[in-house]
């Protein structure tokens, strides 16, 4: 078979019209042309990237992958296929209650993300019903939420104020100006409504991506006290939106330029007009009432269930839907909205979410805040997630998380839905009341598709205060997170630092920014951490084999920790710190003409072994031997060092010279806290050999993890120090120390003679 029949039968093998090729004539099976060998070859590197991106997608190969697959990414198979029934009251109890909760949250978190209070009843409908179907959590409530609210809100807000054309009215605040001014509260805006879908819509399509590409862990640089430092600090942004509500000033009057510290200039300008006295007395009093009844029976049913008066309780009792009722009757019949000027929430349409579609002019303008809305919604939910699947016993999986967060708001979009995530106090409630599974978000959307088509219109006198008053009451949960401070204070004064830091920066910065400056200064930590690690030499305890800092040194041998990976950020220090633990100042440093710029020199200046500790009173400089100063580059070359002729050193300069201790004969550095090693480390490495070596002094490398020691030896190091010198623990490097020692004198010669040990036993650290 010639080289062009051997192409095209290899052709054919890749279509898959033949599935093996006889090889005949020149060509021998085991030995393929140049060609040939290189058609395969390109082949095999096809396959070998395409099976990575199967296994990341984990697309089903066969048919019982195929099942497994399914029930993967359709969580609702597995727990209703093993529903029972005697789950069904209990899930139909904890649905009844939680639909009781979404009511009032749905209409008064929706005027945080600047949209008509129905808007919020629609997500509440529609989005737990999809999480029910790709979710892995069967105890989250799914739905409005504060800080995704405001964050959604923000974006509004920002789009909204770049582009005066949308939604500007006359202003009547001033008889004497005419001004056009853009209302802080949009909801009979349109555009308001279309900034927010795409949010949604665009939020969708990232976390689905983020679940395609299995991203699930860049929750893990959110840690729990930049969780806690941001979800304080919207907080205060959440409690700042409703005020004017609550004191009853126009929007118009507040409005301020969205970006940094826009926060202070809102509270300047709403004091200013509080002690102005232009504010209204009507809605704070319904606000202090409400404030007053939500605080108390949430105490009530604390100390309900504390008693376990559950049994005769089933439901703790609906503050929140009772004081939306009670407004709503008493503000029918008195007329609060004509008579005393009480903002209302005003009409409320009939009817199942209408169909919409994303603005797709408004992608640019979102892309940034919806990733702001990704990270905070998945991460507070996977927490919630985790803690109730720990608790139940089963098991969450967050990149399929992502899948069901994506499915839900790029679905929910195309419903008149904004970003929803989970809530704390919904999960809680549907948990303590018996929920089981995902049938409570089948129920609760019953009760609420209900309520959309029939009993809308009846809360259209309810005072906007007592919604911000419901909304307060829901933040104090967050507020109370202020005592984590003590917290870290005691575990961890960085954890206290990332918390402030975060807190101060999306107060006063804003939640977008806000976020970002806290993971930002998180993992500047983290590298300044890394920078400044712990190290120590160590020794043997007595009758043991464990090496601390407290154990009896070993004569002539130091054992140095140093528990850091060895990378470009602390070479420095480990070449200082191991330099002071022998008794080396490093700042000594040589003077020379031919010193390049960066390097650490250090003098050596070797006493051979025989004349430290000959008996003679005098020495002469023959007694001395001169040792070539390193003179390697920083980046690499380091076997490029230059030899000059210096004067001999005076008896007394080697005295005092602090540079050298003629004991020292062997260096052992523990590997087993180095978590990796760069190609700084390795020349780091390199280059302390190569001085140290000049002196006398023997490297060993004890407890070298098995990635460590193939990074070494790419580099070229391990060849260069020697296998011998490579030893599996530092009781290990300990006695072959001493073997070698007791073959002979080693001042003339650093080079490690014959000896029989174990062989090397690479460790997985």
């Amino acid at each position: 078979m010639t080289s062009s029949a051997n192409l095209e039968a290899v052709e054919q093998l890749e279509s898959g019209s033949i599935h093996s090729i006889d090889v005949q004539g020149g060509a021998r099976q085991d030995e393929p042309t140049s060609e040939l060998r290189y058609r395969r070859q390109k082949r095999i590197n096809l396959r070998s990237i395409a099976e990575p991106v199967k296994k990341q997608l984990m697309l089903p190969r066969n048919g019982k992958e195929l099942k497994q697959f399914v029930l993967v990414r359709l969580p609702i198979l597995s727990w209703l296929w093993s529903y029972q029934p005697r789950f069904l009251i209990n899930d139909i109890i904890a649905g009844v209650t939680v639909s009781v909760m979404h009511i009032p949250q749905g209409m008064a978190y929706a005027s945080l993300a600047e949209m008509p209070p129905v808007y919020g009843l629609y997500t509440s409908f529609v989005a737990p019903m999809i999480y029910a179907v790709f979710g892995t959590s069967r105890q989250i409530s799914i739905g409005v939420f504060a800080i995704v609210s405001l964050i959604v809100g923000g974006v509004v807000r920002r789009v909204i104020d770049a582009d005066s054309s949308l939604c500007a009215v006359e202003s009547a605040a001033n008889d004497t100006v005419n001004a056009t001014v853009i209302q802080l509260d949009y909801p009979d805006c349109s555009a308001s409504v279309d900034i927010a879908i795409t949010v949604a819509f665009v939020s969708g399509l990232l976390m689905f991506l983020f679940g395609l590409l299995q991203l699930g862990f860049i929750t893990t640089f959110l840690s729990e006290p930049l969780v806690s430092g941001y979800t304080t600090g919207a907080a205060v942004h959440v409690f700042t939106s409703q005020l004017r509500h609550v004191v009853g000033v126009p929007s118009s009057v507040v409005r301020v330029d969205p970006g940094v510290f826009a926060l202070p200039r809102i509270w300047v300008k709403l004091l200013a007009e509080v002690f102005s006295g232009r504010f209204n007395w009507a809605p704070i009093v319904i606000s202090a009432l409400c404030v007053i009844f939500l605080v108390l029976v949430r105490l009530l049913n604390v100390q309900l269930w504390k008693f376990r008066c559950y049994k005769k309780l089933p439901i703790p009792i609906p503050s929140q839907l009772i004081a939306v009722v009670v407004a709503t009757v008493i503000s029918s019949l008195v007329e609060l909205d004509e008579r005393y000027d009480v903002d209302v929430v005003g009409e409320i349409p009939t009817g199942l979410p209408p169909l919409t579609t994303p603005k797709t002019s408004y992608l640019g303008d979102v892309i940034v805040d919806a990733f702001v809305a990704v990270i905070v919604c998945y991460s507070i939910a996977l927490s919630l997630a985790k803690v109730f699947a720990k608790k139940h016993g089963y098991t969450t999986y967050p990149n399929q998380e992502f899948l069901a967060f994506g499915m839900m708001n790029t679905i929910g979009a195309f419903f008149s839905c904004y970003n929803a995530s989970a809530s704390l106090s919904r999960s809680v409630i549907q948990d303590v009341t018996g929920g089981k599974t995902q049938m409570v978000a089948f129920v609760s959307s019953f009760i609420l598709m209900i309520v959309l088509l029939a009993l809308g219109p009846l809360f259209e006198h309810l005072p906007r205060a007592i919604l911000s008053s419901i909304i307060m009451v829901a933040l104090l949960r967050l507020f109370i997170q202020v005592k984590d401070l003590k917290k870290y204070y005691a575990l961890s004064i960085p954890d206290m630092f990332i918390w402030i830091v975060v807190f101060v920066a999306t107060v006063f910065l804003g939640v977008d920014l806000g976020l970002g400056v806290g993971v930002g200064f998180a993992l500047l930590l983290v590298v300044v951490r890394t920078m400044l690690p712990v190290s120590m030499s160590v020794g043997k305890v007595d009758g043991s084999c464990s090496y601390t800092k407290d154990g009896d040194k070993i004569p002539g041998v130091l054992i140095f920790r140093f528990i850091a990976p060895f990378c470009f950020t602390n070479t420095a220090l480990f070449m200082s710190r191991l330099a002071a633990a022998c008794n080396i100042d490093p700042d000594k440093q040589k003077d020379s003409s031919d010193t390049q710029p960066g390097c650490i020199e250090v003098a050596y200046y070797k006493l051979r072994s025989h004349a430290c500790k000959s008996d003679k009173p005098d020495r002469t400089s023959s007694d001395l031997e001169l040792r070539p100063t390193c003179n390697g580059d920083v980046h690499g070359n380091s076997s490029k060092h230059s030899k000059k002729i210096q004067e001999p050193v005076a008896d007394n300069q080697v005295d005092d010279h602090p540079c050298w201790c003629p004991d020292l004969q062997y260096i052992i550095i523990d590997m087993a806290p180095v978590t990796f090693i760069d190609s700084s480390g390795s020349k780091m490495l390199e280059r302390v050999q190569m001085e140290y070596s000049s002196c006398g002094i023997q490297l060993v490398l004890a407890c070298t993890a098995r990635h460590n020691r193939e990074a070494l030896e790419r580099s070229g190091f391990a060849d260069g120090l020697g296998a011998e010198w490579f030893l599996p623990s530092i009781e290990a490097a300990v006695h072959f120390i001493e073997k070698h020692r007791s073959l002979g004198d080693t001042d003339d010669t650093t080079e490690p003679k014959s000896i029989a040990i174990e062989p090397f036993q690479e460790t997985d650290v």
